[in-house]
């Protein structure tokens, strides 16, 4: 069991946060996050046999999608994925026709990696460096 900020137990027991990104196109994004990104469908859900939601892992790390209208918010969320070894992840992707530029490194000390994503997110993995201190 973790803490909470205040120190004491926490009870609920939160474990993960799973981001919601909103879709023009469900089966597409699907597409780009497992054939593209190496992401697995864990889950879909819609009415009357069509997917309107997905949600998909790698690791520890779990995404929604959700086709429909987006709040006009939606754009403003920014995904950063934690990752073992930015720099493969940059040759998988690149093996799997992902169009990616090679990692950087930022001032404040992360490997990172931008994908571009279909729908216009903000996704981004990254591999702490001996500068970092966060």
């Amino acid at each position: 069991m973790g803490e909470t900020a205040a120190g004491g137990p926490d009870a609920a027991g939160v474990r993960a946060v799973w981001p919601l990104l909103w879709v023009r196109d469900l089966e597409e994004a699907i597409s780009f996050w497992t054939d593209g990104l190496g992401f697995s469908l864990v889950g879909a859900d819609g009415p009357a046999g069509r997917r309107d939601w997905a949600r998909l892992t790698r690791g520890g790390a779990s995404v929604m999608l959700q086709s429909g209208a987006s709040p006009s918010h939606s754009s403003a969320i920014v995904l950063y994925f934690v990752c073992e070894d930015v720099d493969a992840l940059y040759a998988e992707l690149s093996d799997r026709s992902v169009p990616v530029e090679p990692p950087t490194t930022a001032s404040y000390g992360m490997r990172q990696l931008r994908v571009p994503d279909p729908e216009g997110h903000e996704i981004w993995f990254e591999t702490p460096t001996e500068a970092w201190n966060g």
